[in-house]
Formats: C-alpha cells, sequence, structure tokens
C-alpha cells in the first residue's frame, strides 16, 4: 500500500464517522457509469469530503513557512479547513472551502 491510498483510508474512515462514503465501490463505479458524475449519489457529500480532506492535507507540500510563527500559522489554517469540511452539510458548502 502506498502512503496516499494510506491517507486516503484514514480520511475516509474520518469521514465515515459522520457521513457515508462508497468511494471505489461497485456502487460509486455504478452510479457514476450511469450517470456520468456524483451529482445526487446518496454519498456524494461524504465522498467529496474525503476528497477535499485530501486536498487540505496537500497544502504543506505548496506551502513553504517563512518562519516558525508562519508554520503554526499554517497548521492552525488547515485544522480550521479539516473542521469546517468535517461540519459541512452539503457538497456544495465543501467545494467551497479553500485547498490552498
Amino acid at each position: 500500500m502506498t502512503e496516499g491510498s494510506e491517507m486516503a483510508d484514514v480520511m475516509q474512515k474520518m469521514v465515515e464517522t459522520v457521513d457515508e462514503v462508497a468511494l471505489h465501490t461497485a456502487e460509486c463505479v455504478t452510479w457514476t457509469v450511469e450517470h456520468g458524475n456524483c451529482k445526487g449519489c446518496r454519498t456524494q457529500l461524504g465522498c467529496s469530503k474525503v476528497v477535499h480532506l485530501m486536498g487540505i492535507q496537500m497544502i504543506p507540500l505548496t506551502y513553504h513557512p517563512k518562519d516558525y510563527d508562519d508554520f503554526a500559522r499554517m497548521n492552525t489554517r488547515i485544522q480550521e479547513l479539516i473542521t469546517m469540511c468535517m461540519e459541512a452539510k452539503t457538497p456544495e458548502e465543501v467545494k467551497a472551502i479553500p485547498t490552498f
């Protein structure tokens, strides 16, 4: 198992505590083939949270803090974004959360 897929598994388990997730399942594949996208799927919210959380976790890879205080602010902001994502009630709310 690769590091990225392990992170995705952790994110999925975290989201599954509040929303149902069906990423990469037969249900997911069937829905996508039949509808062409995730819109309207019963697990759209949970799956969008997992994907968005993965983006949030990538922030430290693209942002280079100027000093320790900046590093601490970045980590605080990442935690705020994670909380916002977990508390979102619609896929549109999730999509509005920045990942940069």
